[in-house]
C-alpha cells in the first residue's frame, strides 16, 4: 500500500475536530483535506506513527482512503473518491480529466453550505457575473455529484471515558456510518493503535475476527 502522509495546518485541525453526524460533514472535511493538500509543500514522507495530529492518505489499487489521526484516542476514515499524482514535490488530484483547484473547491465548499445541493443558484449566479466559465460550471457539476454519491465508508475508533458504558457504549469502540438510521458500534477489548486501524482497512493485511 503506498501511503502519502503530512501533518495538516492549523486550520484544517480545527475542522477535522468538527462532530460528524451525516454525509455532508464527511464531504466537507473531505474538500478542506484536498485544499490543504494542494496547498502544502510537504510531499509524502514516511508514516509517523507516534505523530500527535496528521493526515495518511492510503492507496492500495482501485482502494483510496483517508486516515484522519487527532489524538492516540480519536482517529477516523472515509474513502478518497480521486486520483492522485505526485508531480514535482506537489500534489496533482482529479477525477477523470478533471484537476482540482482551490477555484473549484470553493465553489463546491459554496453549494455544500447553501441550501441548494444541485448548485444550480449558486452556479447560474457566478455565470451571469462571469465569475466561472460554461466549462467550470461542467466540472463543478461533475464533481458535486461524485460527491454526493460515493460510497464513504465513514469508520472511527475512540478511547471515551465520558460516555463509557460497559453495554452500550465501551470505552474501546469502532463506530461504523455516521448517520442515525445506519451508525452502529464494535466494542473493543482493549486500545487499538492507529497502525492496528489502517491495517484493519487494508484488504492486502490477513483480517481481524470478532470474538462473539
Amino acid at each position: 500500500m503506498k501511503t502519502y502522509s503530512y501533518e495538516p495546518s492549523k486550520f484544517l485541525q480545527r475542522r477535522l475536530g468538527i462532530s460528524i453526524r451525516g454525509n455532508l460533514d464527511i464531504i466537507r472535511i473531505l474538500v478542506y483535506v484536498i485544499r490543504d493538500m494542494l496547498a502544502s509543500d510537504a510531499g509524502p514522507r514516511l508514516t509517523d506513527v507516534e505523530c500527535d495530529s496528521f493526515i495518511v492518505l492510503a492507496k492500495d489499487g482501485k482502494m483510496s482512503r483517508l486516515f484522519i489521526k487527532l489524538n492516540t484516542n480519536y482517529y477516523y476514515s472515509f474513502v478518497f473518491p480521486f486520483q492522485i499524482l505526485l508531480r514535482d514535490g506537489e500534489f496533482k488530484i482529479y477525477h477523470q480529466d478533471i484537476f482540482l483547484n482551490n477555484k473549484l473547491l470553493s465553489v463546491i465548499i459554496a453549494i455544500i453550505e447553501s441550501s441548494d445541493l444541485t448548485g444550480r443558484t449558486i452556479l447560474d449566479e457566478m455565470i451571469l457575473q462571469d465569475e466561472i466559465t460554461p466549462d467550470e460550471e461542467v466540472s463543478c457539476l461533475a464533481i458535486l455529484n461524485l460527491l454526493l454519491t460515493v460510497e464513504l465508508g465513514y469508520v472511527r475508533y475512540e478511547k471515551d471515558k465520558v460516555r463509557q458504558d460497559k453495554d452500550f457504549h465501551p470505552l474501546y469502540h469502532l463506530d461504523v456510518n455516521c448517520t442515525d438510521d445506519a451508525k452502529y458500534k464494535f466494542g473493543l477489548n482493549k486500545p487499538l493503535s492507529f497502525q492496528c486501524f489502517l491495517d484493519l482497512l487494508n484488504d492486502k493485511k490477513k483480517r481481524y475476527y470478532l470474538s462473539l
